[in-house]
């Protein structure tokens, strides 16, 4: 059977906010019913979900003229591989394109089974809270962050994909005050009734001016800050050394203020010395480092069952619609998780 398959390629390299014109969608034609198609361990996947992530904004050059990929969810349509079978569900780092061949090296084999042995879970979780992004929150807050009982955490982009999940485990888990900071009224509501953070704040509110919001901050945090989770950078990130506690830890996670205009981001240089006498520990880190998967799987399953963690997606319909989706990142379009859903409608 042939059927047309579009794929989504970088047609321009942005030196600003991507575009949706710096995309462009190829269609081709392919026979999914061709037993010439796969070659010895190979398979044909369908693209059902497709995670966009901010991160991605510093990739794009090196998709240029060329299919973007990403962290998606896809279906098995035929198998020649021994490790996965027609019909099975898996998560990787696919290419967007409706029907794609691959040996199966990106695909994550730890959640195949997991998948199928929690039918009750929705699909798109395994691209948020049991996904990255929950993998994400979990290293940051508790391996490297080594996040204390009743400690105060600070959390922006705290209604993003990965910011919602760290402020949940840290007031949840660990009974910690926890305060965080959104975009928009209704983000900074839904933190407090649905996600059990103790305060929000609206950083739109500040104008950009740190010493606004940095007063404001010390009257959420009147004992200082002892963690300070940083998807941000900016005037957000300014505001907070002066009231970093001894031993804090900042956790350098994502710097979404700056990916648009990298070359002109604030020097760090008059903050450093704030760090000296006060033990101050700063740390960037990426989620492909952390290796304990057992662990996540074992205590997020148990605590999403447990309806202990709640878990947000903004989903976006169509495959046409991931650049789109995409941009939105930038212009805080999302509360919790972007997933778009891509699967093809028959």
């Amino acid at each position: 059977m042939s059927v047309t398959s579009k794929s989504i390629h970088v047609k321009n390299i942005p030196h600003a906010v991507p575009q949706v014109e710096d995309f462009e969608t190829i269609s081709e034609e392919i026979n999914i019913e061709d037993e010439n198609l796969l070659k010895e361990n190979e398979l044909l996947i369908e693209l059902q979900y497709v995670s966009v992530d901010p991160y991605l904004r510093g990739r794009l050059q090196t998709f240029h003229n060329n299919v973007v990929q990403t962290l998606g969810i896809a279906k098995v349509i035929s198998s020649k591989n021994k490790n996965f079978n027609k019909d099975d569900t898996v998560t990787g780092v696919f290419p967007w394109k409706q029907y794609s061949v691959t040996d199966g090296k990106t695909i994550q084999p730890a959640t195949k089974d997991l998948i199928a042995g929690n039918k009750h879970i929705d699909k798109t979780l395994w691209l948020s809270t049991l996904g990255m992004t929950g993998m994400t929150a979990y290293q940051g807050l508790f391996e490297v962050g080594k996040c204390e009982e009743k400690e105060n955490v600070l959390v922006s982009g705290a209604a993003g994909a990965v910011g919602m999940v760290v402020g949940q485990l840290a007031k949840k888990v660990k009974n910690c005050h926890v305060v965080g900071i959104a975009g928009t009224n209704e983000k900074c509501q839904h933190l407090i009734k649905d996600l059990s953070f103790d305060s929000a704040l609206n950083y739109k509110d500040y104008n950009n001016n740190s010493k606004l919001l940095q007063a404001d901050l010390k009257k959420a945090f009147p004992n200082g800050i002892d963690l300070y989770f940083d998807n941000t950078g900016g005037f957000i990130t300014e505001s907070v050394w002066d009231l970093l506690n001894k031993n804090a830890r900042v956790l350098i996670c994502g710097q979404i203020a700056n990916y648009n205009h990298i070359n002109n981001i604030p020097k760090i240089d008059d903050f450093l010395f704030k760090l000296i006498y006060k033990h101050i520990r700063v740390e960037g880190f990426i989620v492909y480092d952390f290796k304990n998967h057992e662990e996540f799987y074992k205590n997020m399953l148990k605590w999403v069952n447990e309806k202990l963690l709640v878990s947000k997606e903004t989903i976006v319909e169509g495959f046409d619609n991931i650049p789109k989706a995409f941009i939105g990142l930038f212009s805080g379009e999302n509360t919790g998780k972007m997933v778009v859903d891509c699967r093809i409608k028959k």
